[in-house]
């Protein structure tokens, strides 16, 4: 009996966590992705959660990715090791995509550049239709039209859609560039 109340009751304790939201409550994988951004770019815990769920959370959109890191001191003898801007590149691969997340931070600005690149292999169907229901979609402009790919631009964002078909083979990239001013 002992047992099923302690169960119980830590069950609780875990859903309070989840509830009151934060960096608590990110599962393991994506506390690790949150460390990363903390201590690499040297901010609080809550603005590397802010970071993390603002701005990579939803392009996690599945339980199966893995990612791997890139940053100041990741190159040997890198003259930019020791600045006060630091950078984080983080590449993951899901079941289904490539995302590709870049942050920057300003140290004398207290600000962080974001800049998120996601790939998605498709058939050339896929992108063709993709290519079709961008032309006709009145949120965008197309701003190159070449007969293997085209780039199309959300009208009053940075978002850009690149659609590639060659070969049979085709191609959907997400292009977006964003900004944070941390907190702490």
């Amino acid at each position: 009996m002992k047992k099923l109340i302690t169960i119980a009751l830590g069950l609780c304790l875990q859903v309070n966590v989840w509830a009151l939201g934060g960096y608590g409550s990110l599962s393991g994988d994506e506390k690790m992705v949150a460390e990363t951004i903390k201590n690499t770019l040297a901010v609080s815990e809550a603005d590397a959660f802010a970071l993390f769920d603002g701005y990579i959370k939803n392009y996690l959109d599945t339980d199966d990715w893995q990612y791997n890191s890139f940053n100041n001191e990741t190159l040997t003898a890198s003259k930019v090791e020791q600045s006060k801007n630091k950078t984080l590149y983080l590449n993951f691969v899901t079941d289904n995509r490539y995302i590709n997340v870049s942050l920057i931070k300003f140290a004398a600005e207290k600000h962080v550049q974001i800049h998120a690149l996601e790939t998605l292999p498709r058939t050339a169907q896929i992108a063709t239709d993709k290519h079709e229901s961008l032309k006709a979609d009145k949120e965008f402009t197309l701003d190159t039209d070449k007969p293997q790919f085209s780039v199309f631009t959300r009208k009053g964002y940075s978002d850009r859609v690149k659609v590639l078909v060659n070969s049979g083979v085709g191609g959907i990239q997400y292009v977006d560039f964003m900004s944070y001013d941390l907190k702490q």
